[in-house]
């Protein structure tokens, strides 16, 4: 086999191999193991275990922020101050933005089957040649898009999409840094216990896999896998 084939293989196997397959292959602590497995079943109805959940690690290690690789970024301000720059940089460009407007249909030629704007829930019609929509795609071509617009196939493999998550984000305002019973000395200026991502409940993949099949079976995990980011 050349090595050009040989890098295929290898290329394909990270991609539709278990997560827990690729890390036994690198890696042989239990605890390094766990914390970069969290990376591959974040955001993810995975587990360690589920083929092609290499690939959702490979995802999360391979991106970077600020020239250096593998390192998450937090928007100062929280992410409300995103739709807040991008409302700025609308306005200032001379978009009129319309708040608590519900839009009950996008309207559609039935002749040409060419967008032809938004109807709102109170009867407004706002026309425009182009519809954009930040809902899902269930939500745009299934229930606001009207019916026999769209080819069955399309329709089909959007019903059938499957968004179920088994996470859950919380922000939590603290008025003092927390202090962790398994470090020696306290730091309430911040240590380095502080920094990174701190891993709670995931001290091996086994654990992580039994977290996931408890969510899979519909109910809590007894031991979820936990990222804590003091920012």
């Amino acid at each position: 086999m050349q090595q050009g084939q040989k890098d295929m293989v290898n290329f394909f196997d990270l991609l539709l191999s278990p997560a827990s397959k690729i890390l036994n292959n690198w890696f042989e602590g239990d605890v390094l193991k766990a914390t970069l497995a969290t990376d591959a079943v974040i955001g993810a109805m995975a587990g360690v275990n589920t083929p092609g959940s290499g690939y959702v690690l490979l995802h999360h290690i391979m991106g970077e922020t600020g020239g250096q690789r593998g390192v998450w970024a937090y928007v100062e301000g929280g992410m409300g101050s995103v739709s807040s720059a991008i409302s700025k940089a609308a306005l200032e460009a001379g978009v009129q933005i319309v708040t608590n407007a519900e839009v009950s249909q996008v309207m559609v030629d039935e002749t040409t089957g060419k967008v032809q704007g938004v109807a709102l829930a109170d009867g407004t019609e706002l026309h425009s040649s182009v519809v954009l929509s930040n809902a899902t795609p269930y939500k745009t071509f299934v229930d606001l898009v009207p019916a026999n617009t769209l080819p069955e196939e399309f329709l089909c493999a959007i019903k059938t999409a499957d968004y179920s998550s088994a996470t859950t984000k919380i922000n939590v305002a603290v008025d003092s840094l927390p202090q962790f019973r398994c470090c020696k000395n306290i730091n309430p200026e911040g240590g380095p216990e502080h920094m990174g991502t701190i891993h709670i409940g995931s001290e091996s993949m086994e654990e992580i896999d039994v977290a996931y099949k408890e969510a899979t079976g519909g109910v809590s995990s007894t031991r979820p896998v936990i990222e804590m980011t003091i920012p």
